[in-house]
C-alpha cells in the first residue's frame, strides 16, 4: 500500500490524530530556541493609592488576570487567543493587554538590536587595540635589535664617565710592491701632514 501523498484528502480520524499530535508538542521561544516557559499572570493597577506597608499602594484594576508564557530568557510569548470572548469588558481587557505585550516585545527587540551593536563596537575596539599593540611590539623589536647591535659595535668604546666615541681603525701600512730586483713603496699623502705622496725606487 502506497503512504497518501500531499494531495490525498485525510481521513477524520488522520486529522484528530495529526490534531492531538500538534497539540502535545511543546513551545518554542522565538528568540532563544528554549521549550521551558513559566507560565505568569498579569493585571494592571491603579495609581494614586498610597500605604504605609510596601504592597498596600498596589490597587489591582479588573478582575481577569492575563496569563501568558515568558520564556527562561524573558522574551514573552504571544498567546493564542481564540473562541467566543466573554463580553464588551473581557474583550476590552484582553485588547488591552495585547496592546501592552506588543509594545514590550517591541522594546526588547530594539534593545536586542542595541546590546548587539554595543558588542559589535567592543569588540572592534578591542581588535583594533590588539593591532596596534602589535605594531608597537614589532617595531620595539626593531629598536632593541638596532640599539643591541650598536652597543656591540667594536669600533665603539665607553669611558668611565659612560660617554661613547668611535674608535677610528688604525691605517693600513704601505704597500710594498717587489719585481725582481726592484722594489717599489708607495706613501700616500694623509690629510694629517699635509706632505705629498712620495715614491722610492731602488
Amino acid at each position: 500500500m502506497y503512504p497518501p501523498n500531499a494531495n490525498t484528502p485525510l481521513s477524520p480520524h488522520e486529522r484528530v490524530q495529526r490534531a492531538m499530535n500538534a497539540m502535545e508538542q511543546p513551545h518554542v521561544c522565538d528568540r532563544c530556541g528554549s521549550t521551558h516557559f513559566a507560565a505568569v499572570s498579569y493585571f494592571q493597577y491603579a495609581v494614586g493609592h498610597y500605604s504605609s506597608a510596601p504592597g498596600g499602594d498596589l490597587h489591582q484594576i479588573g478582575d481577569m488576570p492575563q496569563t501568558i508564557l515568558v520564556c527562561i530568557c524573558g522574551e514573552p510569548k504571544s498567546p493564542n487567543i481564540g473562541g467566543v470572548r466573554g463580553g464588551r469588558t473581557a474583550t476590552a481587557e484582553i485588547g488591552s493587554f495585547l496592546d501592552s505585550l506588543r509594545k514590550a516585545q517591541a522594546y526588547r527587540g530594539s534593545a536586542a538590536e542595541r546590546f548587539d551593536t554595543e558588542v559589535e563596537r567592543i569588540v572592534a575596539q578591542a581588535v583594533a587595540g590588539s593591532q596596534q599593540d602589535i605594531v608597537l611590539q614589532r617595531d620595539f623589536n626593531a629598536f632593541r635589535e638596532q640599539v643591541e647591535a650598536t652597543l656591540t659595535n667594536p669600533l665603539l668604546q665607553r669611558d668611565a664617565a659612560g660617554n661613547v666615541s668611535v674608535v677610528t681603525p688604525p691605517a693600513e701600512p704601505p704597500a710594498i710592491v717587489t719585481t725582481g730586483n726592484i722594489a717599489e713603496a708607495t706613501v700616500e699623502a694623509s690629510p694629517a701632514n699635509g706632505k705629498a705622496a712620495a715614491k722610492g725606487k731602488k
